[in-house]
């Protein structure tokens, strides 16, 4: 989610639905987020790890479909080589600049 802390309260009714596992060993607080105005879904929940990491969404349409996103083998400020941004294209590519 891209916004202000602001717009969050000013858009979203935010409900604390407790302390939740996650797996065996994961502890998360879950969180509920409806809009005050009728959006693109009906509510989303999330569950935050204690280090302030999101580990999983849920986002629940207005027909009641979901969608659930659980963001597992989460790995923090891995370096990652420069060279897996270098662009390698066919050898008869024809490269145009604007």
């Amino acid at each position: 989610m891209h916004m202000t802390a602001a717009k969050l309260k000013d858009d979203f009714v935010r409900t604390y639905l407790g302390e939740r596992s996650l797996g065996e060993n994961l502890r998360t607080w879950h969180l509920r987020f409806q809009p005050k105005q009728r959006d693109a879904f009906k509510e989303l929940e999330l569950w935050v790890d204690v280090d302030g990491m999101p580990r999983q969404f849920q986002i629940i349409e207005h027909n009641g479909d979901t969608i659930t996103i659980q963001l597992s083998e989460i790995r923090k400020n891995e370096p990652v080589p420069g060279g897996i941004f270098r662009l390698k294209f066919p050898p008869d590519t024809k490269i145009i600049k604007a």
